[in-house]
């Protein structure tokens, strides 16, 4: 799901928030659960993805 959402904002600049999570079969919620407003990972999504102990 990280990826192919990586891909959609790589390819589509202008890709809407509700765009992305139709296409990630989301809820606009659980996108904001992974990625902030400023497009950085959140805390949540960095313990997911094994990038910091949790």
């Amino acid at each position: 799901m990280v990826s192919k959402g990586r891909d959609l904002l790589r390819d589509q600049r202008d890709t809407s928030v509700s765009d992305l999570y139709k296409a990630l079969g989301i809820e606009r919620v659980t996108l904001y659960r992974y990625v902030g407003p400023n497009d950085e990972l959140r805390e949540y999504c960095k313990r997911v993805l094994g990038l910091v102990a949790g």
